[in-house]
């Protein structure tokens, strides 16, 4: 009887710690694959950010780490440790020098520029400096037609009107304006009753038009105030921040450098305090709970074709053919 008792006792508390499993939830869907390259793909990262970094010495272009690469760097001094890509930003008078120069002088052998603008088949909101021969796509990227690869994010923050009000009402435009294009690219609708009935009736109506001018009236509207003078608040253009409004402006303009990985020194803004407890509230030092440490990207296919290994060119090595090795997961 005693050891019946033991065992109902054991299977009830096995029940119950399943049952709280099941409350926190299973992040398996929501960690990406990386075959064991995680390490290799933030090595890359780097390398093109210290070509960012240089191209924008150059000329003279004001930029800084942010998102979460500016949260790693105040936070650890290097890049997130399961974050899979790195985030730069730019007021709108250093981006558009910026996206000019990118397409101009980029080494074409080396990186692509993936915009809407450079007529590479992308369609984010967002810019993004890729690296060539490298595939490396998302699930929702692995449908489209678009040239995928390790990449960087180039974010832009555009002024905004210093009425409060009017500066939501611009931002929630630009909300609205960011998931047109969104649909509009995915062109078929989405998962979730509600989505997918709301999707099905929008969907005839958006199709009149191409994605192209989507991508215009959005450009139009989000630097709307970019002549403004003295303006003290701006929006975000991703997409993340959009909900919440406005956000001061003050910090962004001026720029310090701080040790990011190897070494190297990154730009974050002069007065990053601002920026990090709008984007994660005031107590964004601490790291979170094991649980939360996911990719923030849920990648199917990786590719590091030629970058698969770092080359030794102390070692003599026999000459072979290495390709990166095609993982990928069903979409």
């Amino acid at each position: 009887q005693k050891a019946n008792a033991i065992k109902g006792m054991a299977e009830k508390a096995i029940n119950i710690f399943e049952k709280i499993m099941e409350k926190i939830g299973n992040n398996e869907k929501n960690v990406a694959i990386y075959a064991g390259k995680l390490g290799r793909i933030k090595d890359l990262e780097l390398m093109m950010l210290k070509d960012i970094d240089a191209l924008c010495e150059k000329h003279g272009i004001k930029y800084f780490l942010c998102g979460g690469t500016m949260l790693g760097a105040v936070r650890y001094g290097h890049s997130i440790p399961w974050d899979d890509d790195l985030d730069i930003g730019m007021l709108r008078k250093d981006f558009d020098k910026f996206r000019k120069v990118c397409l101009e002088e980029q080494n074409t052998d080396l990186y692509n520029y993936a915009s809407f603008w450079s007529r590479s088949g992308s369609h984010y909101i967002v810019d993004k400096v890729r690296l060539n021969n490298t595939y490396f796509s998302t699930r929702y990227s692995s449908i489209h037609e678009n040239q995928d690869g390790v990449f960087i994010d180039v974010l832009v923050y555009d002024q905004t009107s210093n009425n409060k009000v009017i500066g939501m009402i611009h931002s929630r435009i630009v909300h609205v304006l960011s998931k047109i294009i969104e649909l509009r690219w995915y062109n078929r609708p989405r998962s979730g009753k509600k989505r997918r009935i709301r999707e099905t009736l929008m969907l005839p109506f958006l199709r009149i038009f191409p994605i192209n001018f989507y991508h215009s009236i959005f450009e139009h509207v989000i630097s709307l105030f970019k002549n403004k003078k003295n303006a003290k608040y701006v929006i975000d253009s991703t997409g993340k921040l959009q909900k919440k409004g406005p956000f001061s402006i003050e910090g962004l303009e001026d720029v310090q450098r701080v040790p990011f990985d190897e070494g190297f020194s990154a730009p974050i803004p002069a007065d990053y305090t601002n920026y990090l407890t709008f984007d994660y509230g005031p107590n964004y030092l601490p790291e979170p709970p094991l649980s939360k440490r996911v990719a923030p990207h849920n990648f199917a296919r990786i590719d590091l074709g030629e970058y698969v290994f770092e080359t030794d060119t102390t070692v003599n090595y026999r000459k072979v053919d290495v390709r990166g090795g095609l993982h990928e997961q069903e979409i």
